[in-house]
């Protein structure tokens, strides 16, 4: 059964498209508008917006995998009840201005950017927003429920939030793993294991700053480097630098800056 859905009025979509935008820009090094991305995205997504908040509510329940059936419809049920909560009308308002601001500063093309987790998105948002007759909403649900319930073979690094103990923990397992860093890898480190604590916003907005420096370092290495086979090298190191706007951010991914960030000291 197919469902109709205004995925402008989905705010995790909204959120998403943003962020594949955001990289977008920083690989093609559009300084403008990457910094009109980075302002929206403070605007209407920090913690403590409405946007922010009901932005968590979407993360809890697609963040969510491989847990018990009960567990999976208490989280699902607890979603709703805090989505309830929200000022409904503060929310729509909300996404009216962003939807505004994307058209007028950026451009509609913003909403055809492919988000990875659009399907589950717009479940998600047909549930907590009551749309649905009993028997859509119920059918709905358990495709949502058994999403969370299923087995997946590699489960990627979300984020998530963190006690204390947890983050103190993940301080020190990466300070073991990775050692001898220079102060431009341990400012990524440090912005990775931060965002575990928060929504992971703030990770996101340095990250693609960060490539985007590393875009210029390499560039201008290459421009400058009189041996052909090194320069080809370099002009391959800003190939993988374009690609990283298709991979999740995990730490796979953050393995290989780590990489071209040495490399980058080297060079210059």
């Amino acid at each position: 059964m197919k469902f109709k859905h205004n995925k402008k009025r989905n705010t995790a979509f909204l959120f998403e498209a943003l962020v594949k935008e955001l990289t977008k820009t920083t690989v093609e090094s559009d300084t403008t508008k990457k910094n009109q991305i980075v302002s929206l995205l403070k605007e209407f997504f920090s913690k403590n917006t409405t946007l922010g908040r009901e932005l968590e509510l979407y993360r809890s329940i697609v963040d969510c995998a491989s847990v018990p059936r009960h567990i999976a419809k208490s989280i699902l049920e607890e979603a709703k009840r805090q989505h309830k909560k929200l000022d409904q009308k503060d929310v729509f308002n909300k996404q009216s201005s962003l939807i505004s601001k994307i058209n007028k500063s950026l451009s509609k093309d913003v909403y055809n950017n492919f988000v990875k987790d659009y399907k589950d998105y717009a479940n998600i948002n047909q549930i907590v927003t009551e749309s649905l007759n009993p028997q859509e909403r119920v059918l709905l649900e358990e495709t949502v429920i058994k999403r969370m319930t299923s087995q997946v073979e590699v489960q990627e690094e979300k984020f998530v939030p963190l006690d204390m103990l947890t983050y103190k923990t993940y301080i020190s397992n990466f300070n073991k793993k990775y050692s001898d860093l220079n102060e431009n890898q341990k400012t990524l480190l440090n912005k990775y294991i931060a965002s575990f604590a928060d929504n992971g916003l703030d990770f996101k907005i340095f990250l693609n700053e960060e490539l985007h420096r590393l875009k210029e370092d390499i560039s201008k290495a290459k421009n400058t480097q009189e041996d052909k086979s090194i320069a080809q090298k370099l002009d391959n190191v800003l190939g993988l630098i374009t690609e990283f706007k298709n991979e999740k951010v995990n730490s796979v991914l953050l393995e290989k800056i780590l990489k071209i960030q040495s490399l980058a000291k080297e060079v210059l």
